[in-house]
């Protein structure tokens, strides 16, 4: 049960798929819980993603919440938990997290002097050379099969988008773009 929706500002979900037993919202066409883009209106505080499980217990953090989700349908979006396969995805959410997702963050204030842009997209520029690399020998992160690593990487490459920033450097990024935006379930 994994799915991805586009949202835009006003809450309207452009493409969304089934995600089984996973429930959407029902409405307001956003999860009441975070609306992702109160992010850009509020650059100088920090919001978290959260879900609620049925029974209140609440998880956080993207690698968290993504394997959570995987989990629901063992095997379809991340490898059995445990295995070697699985550590390798857990090894590219976590540099997901940590270089490209928080190596954003400067960014996302408009505020910061133009120097901080340029070191910003410098020190970005790094990480997409390191991606680039395993995504110039295959067509998803680990291999052949599509993770929730290839999903939560797809997410953060398309805010270079939003942020000017350009991956005409990487043409290997470019391709995953679009192999990943062209999937039936994105």
């Amino acid at each position: 049960p994994f799915f991805l929706l586009r949202v835009d500002n006003a809450g309207n979900v452009s493409k969304r798929f089934s995600s089984g037993t996973f429930p959407f919202s029902k409405f307001g066409g956003t999860c009441p819980l975070w609306n992702v883009h109160s992010t850009f209106d509020t650059p100088d505080r920090l919001l978290k993603q959260v879900i609620e499980l049925p029974d209140g217990t609440r998880l956080s953090e993207v690698p968290v919440l993504l394997q959570y989700v995987a989990d629901r349908v063992p095997g379809a979006l991340a490898p059995a938990y445990g295995s070697v396969d699985r550590y390798r995805v857990m090894e590219w959410l976590n540099f997901i997290s940590t270089e490209v997702h928080k190596g954003f963050g400067p960014l996302w204030n408009p505020q910061n002097p133009a120097d901080v842009r340029a070191r910003t997209v410098q020190a970005l520029g790094n990480r997409f050379t390191f991606i680039s690399k395993t995504l110039e020998k295959q067509p998803f992160l680990t291999g052949d099969t599509f993770s929730i690593a290839d999903a939560y990487l797809w997410v953060v490459l398309n805010w270079a988008d939003y942020h000017k920033v350009d991956l005409a450097s990487w043409p290997a990024l470019q391709q995953f773009r679009a192999r990943v935006a062209a999937r039936p379930a994105v």
